[in-house]
């Protein structure tokens, strides 16, 4: 099977905090994983790590067999989607307005949406319970409905790498499964490794 996400002698560090040494692992197509630990540990760093925010300390990271420091933000949101622990808000934006954004690596520069990929969006709201909220302002939903905005986002972005931190924080134990099942149905239909890493220590060993 092919690799989507390979580590090679991977050191990362942050502080004087050693996150992992000399890491070697290998994501293939169709599978989960699950990364566990204790708050402070490193989760995150490694993560951004991986994403290629957080540089490396030695080694490297390769997202479908080419260096993650390789590819331009543009190109890299293409095979990689990630979901942060605590996203940002900040800009006044509608469900739809934000939803769509994740659609920037597929349309060109100052191009408008197509009538197919408003769809998109409207499909992927519909698959968590915000089909009624297209034209609410992300100020104005609760910190429930804020949460739940950012699994359209990575449905409609359709990567082959999903990095999924924390990504049911805040949801009521409804949810919480809807989402979960959601992702792994995704996955199982596509046949590809959509959801790359689960960070969820209550959840992630039921899926």
């Amino acid at each position: 099977m092919p690799l989507l996400l390979e580590t090679t002698d991977l050191d990362i560090t942050i502080g004087k905090t050693c996150v992992c040494r000399n890491l070697n692992w290998e994501i293939k197509q169709d599978e989960v994983w699950g990364v566990l630990g204790l708050n402070g540990v490193g989760k995150t760093t490694m993560l951004n790590t991986l994403s290629g925010i957080h540089k490396t300390d030695q080694g490297q990271v390769f997202v479908k067999g080419e260096p993650v420091s390789s590819y331009s933000a543009k190109k890299l949101a293409s095979v990689m989607g990630y979901l942060f622990q605590q996203p940002g808000h900040d800009f006044p934006q509608t469900v739809m307005e934000y939803c769509s954004a994740s659609l920037h690596p597929y349309v060109a520069r100052w191009q408008n949406l197509s009538d197919s990929n408003i769809q998109q969006v409207q499909q992927a709201l519909t698959q968590v319970d915000l089909e009624k909220m297209p034209d609410r302002l992300l100020a104005t939903l609760s910190g429930r409905e804020r949460r739940r905005v950012e699994s359209p986002t990575l449905i409609v972005n359709n990567t082959d790498n999903r990095l999924l931190e924390e990504q049911v924080n805040h949801m009521d134990k409804h949810h919480k499964f809807t989402k979960m099942k959601i992702k792994k149905k995704n996955a199982q239909k596509k046949s590809l490794s959509d959801e790359a890493i689960l960070i969820y220590t209550n959840l992630s060993n039921r899926f």
